[in-house]
């Protein structure tokens, strides 16, 4: 079968973005997913939503935010993440922090 760019066959890519505080702006990043149609898993571990293990969609995007990356003592969720994006280079699935 042959996949034509905007066709209904075409596979969708599947991006997990994370969202560091409660006012997340994707900017160019958002425009660009949206306009490759790709499917967003949102994940937003500031309100105590879990993290997955592994990694889930072909690629992740990590927007910042008012932590640093020692601040494990105030967002206790940073150690799970820094082992998601690790998992995710490891199995060679673009990570983009921003």
């Amino acid at each position: 079968m042959q996949i034509v760019p905007g066709c209904r066959t075409e596979k969708l890519m599947r991006v997990a973005i994370v969202e560091n505080t409660k006012v997340t702006h994707h900017g160019q990043v958002g425009v660009a997913l949206h306009e490759a149609a790709a499917k967003i898993d949102l994940l937003k571990p500031w309100t105590g939503q879990p993290l997955p293990q592994a990694p889930e969609a072909e690629a992740l995007v990590v927007f910042g935010g008012e932590q640093s990356a020692r601040d494990d003592h105030t967002h206790p969720y940073l150690p799970a993440l820094a082992r998601l994006m690790a998992a995710y280079a490891a199995a060679d699935r673009p990570v983009l922090g921003i």
